[in-house]
């Protein structure tokens, strides 16, 4: 190791994963426009099969929507915002219980919220859970997708890398 490769800085790759069971789509397929249209960052739409959302990576809560329908975890520099439901923030807070809070360090594949699945379904315009690599912290990072067609999840593999 040569003196001037202690200070450079070593690439963090960001892996996350899907927030538990489930199917898993890109963004594009969202129906809500905002996320399709990644407005707000790229990721993927996570449709549950359970009424158990895990921590898709590891980091610190950086934020629970007061209507708990979202929360965003800070992994590295990127923040990777979970938006369980479209257009659940109208149902404020009914059919959410959030296991965590703001300030708190979790591990990839803790349970952060329990969702009424069948009320969200019934609420929700939709239950796809965008799972988001917001904007501000992508300059100069590169998503890469590790697939390319809707699968079916057990929350155990990663589903893209931020590099």
């Amino acid at each position: 190791m040569g003196l001037f490769s202690f200070f450079k800085k070593t690439p963090t790759t960001v892996k996350v994963f899907a927030p538990g069971k489930g199917t898993v789509d890109l963004v594009t397929k969202c129906v809500d426009e905002v996320f399709k249209e990644k407005m707000v960052g790229d990721g993927i739409i996570f449709t549950p099969s359970t009424g158990e959302i895990l921590a898709p990576v590891t980091g610190e809560v950086t934020m629970v929507a007061e209507t708990k329908h979202a929360i965003n975890i800070q992994a590295g520099k990127v923040q990777i915002l979970i938006h369980i439901g479209i257009d659940t923030v109208k149902l404020n807070g009914e059919g959410f219980n959030i296991l965590v809070s703001e300030g708190q360090k979790v591990q990839q594949g803790d349970k952060i919220a329990e969702i009424d699945l069948n009320f969200l379904k019934k609420k929700a315009t939709s239950i796809q859970t965008p799972i988001i690599a917001m904007n501000e912290g992508l300059e100069g990072k590169k998503i890469n997708f590790l697939f390319d067609k809707k699968i079916s999840t057990e929350g155990t593999e990663p589903l893209f890398e931020i590099i």
